[in-house]
């Protein structure tokens, strides 16, 4: 059971960059700002240390799907996307999805935000697959 630290570490780095171009204003940031009722003022006040966490759990995730290829013996691309969508559809999404259900959130933010979960755990499931 072990997770190589520069995948890990890379898939950390570009667990953000995605989160950059998925939230800004010209993809879905306009519609997860309306959906979550936030203005341009909430985002411009910044989220502070969001950024900091959100890296450490995606370290966080991409050590377990590190442990999971390697349990997996996945060393591909194409498994890679595999266990990534497994991850994102079978637990990540089903997860907000109830949350999402009971705090009476939208669809269209449930998908935005789970879309985004879903394509960050396939890339990460491509880098811990590959970068041994």
């Amino acid at each position: 059971m072990y997770a190589n630290a520069v995948a890990v570490l890379a898939a950390g780095v570009l667990s953000m960059v995605l989160g950059f171009f998925w939230y800004i204003p010209a993809v879905f940031g306009r519609l997860w700002m309306k959906e979550s009722g936030l203005t341009e003022k909430d985002i411009k006040s910044g989220p502070g240390t969001g950024y900091l966490l959100s890296f450490a759990v995606s370290l966080i995730m991409a050590v377990a799907m590190s442990i999971l290829a390697n349990y997996g013996g996945t060393r591909t691309v194409l498994g890679g996307l595999k266990l990534g969508a497994l991850v994102g559809l079978g637990i990540v999404a089903t997860s907000f999805a109830a949350n999402y259900i009971f705090s009476k959130k939208s669809l269209k933010l449930y998908l935005v935000d789970a879309g985004y979960f879903v394509t960050h755990a396939m890339i990460t499931g491509v880098i811990v697959s590959v970068i041994r």
